[in-house]
């Protein structure tokens, strides 16, 4: 997942605020009932989160108890976790981290990852903070990951067919010739479950981050999306496929114009949508929010979460797919609500250090709030009732998302990234015939949506959705 509140966001509104126990500031009571909040005063609760104190001994008990020992040493890997909560939606439980590679190559640069998860319950919001670091970790080259060296024309029997289409287009695009030397990593090819696993060869420059100058291939969208950490291989696979049917359907609504539809009063979807929004909202007014449909031709449900300020301005989003529309509207839901927080503290920002101390990920959201009025962009209201259906009780989650790749003719590729010192399991899925977002990559698939539905520029004065 894209961290929506960008690291350096944070640092600059914050620095290294001292240490205050879970029980400060974050106590889980909801404001007045019927109270409202302007935008002037929307300005969230922040505090530091110490897992030695005895609040933070509790929080990795309870962790542990839920969801077992092995996520909660990986919290190791956070030098730094906070708490964040939401003035528009109080009741949401959100953590940030940041974490430092320890292992980079000589030659390059140390970075700073800044992490985040959340959720109805903190330990659900703990778990997909450190969940988000283990996979961030995972995409640094390490010693092994490199099966072999040598330019496509002579490893292309082992590459898959659209992956060697797309790194020969991708050469071309460089500048570079055919004979460039790439580097290769060992994969296998999404199948049925019951079948045996097709060995292949994909890009070692769309898999990790490697520490070298010599030409290799841009990677075609953030190297982390399309990878996930889980308790089981089989659901980081899941996941993993999830992004990148979820930044795909994204993609045709937002650049293609492919209109989303209302999802039904009388579905569950709908039901849950509603009631996790009065939990999280807790009564405020701040916002008006709405859902849209925006499952493309995979047949697997993807939600578009949608909100914004009673002027129409201060558009926010959060984006799922899941293989429940009910399951898509919860997570794109709090995801909305982790953007809600990340234009909070960028307006903070600017309005403090002024703007050019903004982050590209800052401007982005200021940008649509100036551009885009929610109450007159065509995009952004159903056109049509959704006819989803979730897919079959029973069937295996990973069957399912093989048949609907297959049937729509999508090759997807798995690599196991699994570190160990984490020892818990890391998937990357990478699907070319997917349309990547964020990315300056038009795919046939994108191609077929601006021309079926006009292009998503016309409604957006192409302002991007994920900068």
């Amino acid at each position: 997942m894209t961290a929506l509140l960008d690291g350096s966001t944070l640092r600059g509104l914050f620095g290294w605020a001292p240490h205050l126990s879970l029980a400060a500031r974050l106590d889980g009571r909801p404001p007045v009932a019927g109270a409202t909040m302007t935008e002037r005063q929307a300005r969230p609760a922040f505090m530091e989160v110490d897992l030695r104190s005895e609040q933070g001994l509790a929080l990795l008990r309870a962790v542990s108890d839920r969801f077992g020992e092995g996520i909660t040493r990986a919290a190791s890997l956070a030098q730094r976790m906070f708490m964040l909560r939401s003035p528009w939606a109080p009741a949401l439980r959100f953590m940030g981290a940041e974490t430092v590679p320890q292992e980079i190559g000589e030659d390059m640069a140390p970075a700073v990852y800044s992490l985040s998860g959340s959720g109805e319950r903190l330990e659900d919001a703990f778990v997909g903070c450190v969940g988000e670091g283990i996979d961030r970790l995972a995409q640094i080259a390490r010693p092994g990951d490199i099966q072999s060296v040598g330019p496509l024309p002579k490893v292309a029997d082992n590459v898959p067919q659209t992956i060697a289409e797309a790194v020969a287009k991708d050469l071309a695009a460089q500048g570079l010739p055919p004979t460039t030397d790439l580097a290769w990593m060992s994969g296998h090819l999404l199948g049925p479950t019951r079948e045996p696993a097709r060995g292949v060869l994909v890009p070692a420059d769309w898999t990790v981050r490697r520490a070298t100058a010599d030409p290799r291939l841009r990677p075609r969208t953030e190297l982390s999306v399309g990878v996930a950490a889980g308790p089981t291989s089989e659901w980081a696979v899941m996941r993993a496929i999830l992004e990148l049917i979820e930044r795909d359907a994204a993609a045709l609504w937002w650049m293609g114009g492919r209109p989303g539809k209302q999802l039904p009063l009388d579905g569950a979807a709908m039901r849950e949508a509603v009631r996790l929004m009065e939990f999280l909202r807790q009564q405020t007014q701040s916002r008006a929010s709405w859902l849209l449909d925006i499952t493309t031709d995979l047949g697997i449900p993807v939600v578009a979460a949608l909100s914004c300020n009673h002027r129409g301005r201060q558009l926010a989003y959060g984006l799922a797919a899941r293989l429940t529309l009910k399951e898509a509207a919860h997570a794109a839901i709090l995801e909305l609500c982790q953007t809600e927080l990340a234009i909070q503290l960028a307006e903070i920002k600017r309005a403090e250090s002024g703007q050019d101390s903004l982050a590209p990920s800052d401007l982005a959201h200021l940008e649509r709030d100036a551009a885009i009025d929610a109450s007159h962009c065509d995009l952004l209201h159903p056109r049509g009732i959704s006819t989803t259906r979730d897919q079959a009780a029973g069937e295996e989650p990973l069957d399912v998302l093989a048949k609907a790749m297959s049937i729509s003719g999508i090759e997807t590729s798995l690599i196991n990234m699994t570190r160990p010192q984490f020892g818990i399991p890391v998937m990357r899925a990478i699907a070319p015939g997917l349309q990547p977002l964020p990315s300056q990559i038009v795919t046939e698939r994108l191609k077929r949506a601006r021309n079926d539905y006009g292009g998503g520029e016309r409604h957006t004065g192409g302002l991007a959705l994920i900068g």
